[in-house]
Parts: C-alpha cells; structure tokens; sequence
C-alpha cells in the first residue's frame, strides 16, 4: 500500500510540529560573527587563493608542486 500526504505549512510551523529547536537566534548570531570575520579576513584571501591553487596543482601533477621556479628550469 502507497499513500501520499502534502501539508501546506511554513518553516515555522514544521519545525514546531516535529519538536525542532527554533535556530534562528543562532543563525543570527553566526551572520553577525561572519558580518565581521569576513572583511578582516579579506585582506589576506589573495593568499590563500594561491594556496589552494598551488595544492590543487600538486594534486594533479602527482604530487611535484607547481612553482616558477620549476617552471623555469625546465626551459
């Protein structure tokens, strides 16, 4: 036997027809912490873009890093 139910309710309301805890102070809480974490942190993603890369180039070359260096030797 297969049946079908749809319920027309909000966020709101499911969550507090399954007993779930109401988040959204938390979830405020976490935007503000990033609101201000994040443009501190800006300053600094040029690197860690280019530290992703370079791990990503690794990766895929088996391990030998990427470098200009290395580049330039095989020239």
């Amino acid at each position: 036997m297969k049946f079908t139910v749809n319920v027309d309710c909000t966020p709101e309301e499911a969550r507090r027809f399954f007993g779930l805890p109401d988040a959204d102070q938390l979830n405020d809480n976490m935007m503000e912490t990033m609101k201000a974490w994040t443009p501190q942190n800006m300053t600094h993603f040029q690197e860690l873009q280019q530290m992703i890369w370079d791990q990503m180039g690794a990766a895929m070359t088996g391990g030998m890093p990427q470098s200009d260096d290395a580049d330039k030797k095989s020239k």
